[in-house]
């Protein structure tokens, strides 16, 4: 039988095609490799410049901007801990906007895989991140507690907010009141208190938000509040539920307890909020305290409640938790001749996580000039560089 001779025999042509085929397959394979290599060393260097930007930006908030080059090495030396590439990192402290900040930028070099037979021998991949610091000037959101004292009994370390009915005397001539802190005034009354205390998934009511800033005045009512006891004792629960690790508990437990509270200008509270009377040979015949109370911001501070007095024999709270290694007490503490309510803890120099609105009106100047407000960082850019 005769074959058409338009169909010839055509046997091995396939093979070739495949080998082609397999070429193709082959670069887009190695394509593939070394480009997901890329992406995950991409994302290597971002949390790098990202954890040395932050390190670097808690040096320069914790020395007010003035030790430059220890937040340089510092940055360096986070962003190498970090998978950066030693001497692959540079570390800039600049002002922008009239803010301080530090940008670091990363680099790593690496030999591809199989894009080698393109003759892509290595890529370089990097990123750059840049935060900054401030002091706590105004927010729109974070752990704040509806408490104030005043600055005059303001210092790091512990500290006792002692409960009662504010009432006013004069003394040598001066106005004195007689206990040292208080509670926002709510809208919602007692009941939004005790929820925020308990940490009872309520933030602070919006229009109060807004006027929580410092030269703000706020409403107020005095510390006499031993109803909230009960509110304070499930907070400090929660606090022992958490469970994150031996290497974080602590440090959970404790931020769990803490919170911003607004320190009032006692000078300025007591011209606003207490009049005095005189007979007619100028002698005190009344000393008068408004309600509410008008409570002029001065800064802010960071506050951990450790404990709190629980009856009229100066008993601690069954509920706190020790003040060192964060479980729940084994005994009891007394505490002299506290009254009941007063609440006990420590102003701390640890950070707040604060939403912040505006970050020129939360500038770099002291709003407590020769000590301690609280403070922010936080990344404010980030990008990748590179191939």
């Amino acid at each position: 039988m005769l074959m058409n001779p338009k169909f010839k025999n055509r046997d091995g042509v396939v093979l070739p095609l495949v080998a082609l085929l397999m070429v193709v397959l082959l670069g887009f394979a190695a394509l593939a490799v070394d480009a997901g290599s890329m992406y995950l060393d991409r994302r290597e260097m971002t949390t790098a410049a990202d954890a040395g930007a932050l390190a670097g930006a808690k040096e320069l908030s914790d020395s007010n901007g003035s030790n430059v080059a220890k937040a340089k090495q510092i940055a360096t030396e986070v962003s190498e801990q970090n998978g950066a590439d030693v001497g692959e990192v540079e570390a800039d402290v600049k002002t922008v906007g009239g803010m301080q900040v530090i940008e670091v930028r990363v680099n790593k070099t690496k030999d591809t895989y199989f894009a080698k037979i393109f003759g892509i021998n290595s890529t370089s991949v990097g990123a750059r991140s840049v935060a900054t610091w401030g002091y706590v000037k105004d927010f729109s959101g974070g752990s704040i507690m509806p408490l104030f004292s005043f600055d005059k009994d303001f210092a790091l370390g512990n500290a006792v907010l002692k409960a009662g009915k504010l009432e006013a005397e004069v003394v040598g001539g001066s106005v004195v009141i007689n206990n040292n802190y208080g509670y926002l005034e709510f809208d919602g009354g007692m009941s939004i208190i005790k929820n925020v205390l308990a940490a009872n998934n309520y933030t602070i009511p919006g229009d109060i938000v807004d006027e929580i800033m410092i030269g703000g005045v706020l409403e107020g009512e005095t510390g006499n509040k031993q109803s909230l006891i009960g509110a304070i004792e499930t907070r400090m629960d929660k606090a022992l539920a958490i469970n994150v690790g031996d290497d974080g508990k602590i440090a959970a437990r404790k931020q769990f307890m803490s919170g911003l509270i607004p320190i009032i200008d006692y000078d300025e509270f007591i011209a606003m909020n207490v009049t005095i009377d005189y007979d007619k040979d100028g002698n005190i015949k009344k000393i008068k305290v408004k309600t509410p109370l008008d409570l002029p911001i001065s800064y802010f501070a960071i506050f951990e409640i450790q404990d709190i007095v629980v009856d009229n024999k100066n008993n601690g709270s069954s509920h706190a938790l020790d003040k060192t290694t964060y479980e729940k007490v084994t005994s009891i503490q007394k505490y002299g001749s506290e009254n009941k309510g007063t609440i006990i803890g420590k102003y701390t120099q640890s950070y707040v996580n604060v939403e912040i609105e505006d970050i020129n009106n939360n500038n770099q100047d002291n709003p407590n000039p020769g000590g301690y407000a609280a403070k922010w960082f936080k990344l404010i850019e980030a990008d990748y560089i590179g191939d």
